[in-house]
């Protein structure tokens, strides 16, 4: 199995509200973009064939004051009861393991749980790790 996604260049983009428009992939942009991608780095994948594919929204954030696709984690700031974790803009199932713990941190205790004792850093800081690490863990 290869898992890939591409978005159609801005110029041939056409606004999609109409969920029952993703029911049919646009296989052309395989074709055209993906399969030449691929081939570049596998050439086995020239003669590969699409057995199944799926459409969907992308979400992202495209605020600037945070940095475009910036991924959001918080509370809503006018409905105290909605919580949201979106704007990862295909990167979600990479950033799942983290985001899941973020969120389930503020849920939990209010504020997200430290993840800097598992830092590189760590390794080279004039501090006792262990120390820290378990502050972090005391704390919750």
């Amino acid at each position: 199995m290869f898992l890939c996604g591409v978005a159609p260049p801005k110029d041939q983009d056409d606004d999609c509200w109409d969920p029952d428009e993703l029911a049919f992939p646009y296989h052309q942009l395989f074709e055209n973009t993906i399969r030449q991608s691929i081939a570049r780095r596998v050439p086995a994948f020239e003669s590969i064939e699409i057995i199944s594919s799926w459409a969907g929204l992308d979400d992202f954030n495209t605020s600037s004051t945070m940095g475009q696709n910036s991924a959001i984690i918080d509370f809503h700031p006018e409905m105290p009861n909605v919580f949201m974790v979106h704007g990862f803009s295909g990167h979600g199932l990479q950033h799942s393991p983290a985001a899941g713990r973020a969120a389930a941190g503020t849920l939990e205790y209010g504020a997200f749980a430290s993840l800097l004792t598992l830092s590189c850093f760590r390794l080279t800081a004039k501090c006792d790790w262990k120390e820290e690490w378990d502050k972090v863990n005391r704390s919750h």
